[in-house]
């Protein structure tokens, strides 16, 4: 885990987002060039 924030809940944000967040979130290694997400 990296750039963890001090802040209990990094994603306030509650809602449809917060499902694309989490994508977001695991796709962050795909896009730095490990391997394709799909």
């Amino acid at each position: 885990m990296q750039n963890t924030p001090p802040t209990a809940q990094p994603h306030p944000s509650s809602g449809p987002m917060d499902c694309a967040d989490i994508i977001g979130e695991l796709l962050k290694p795909f896009n730095q060039g490990l391997a394709p997400p799909f």
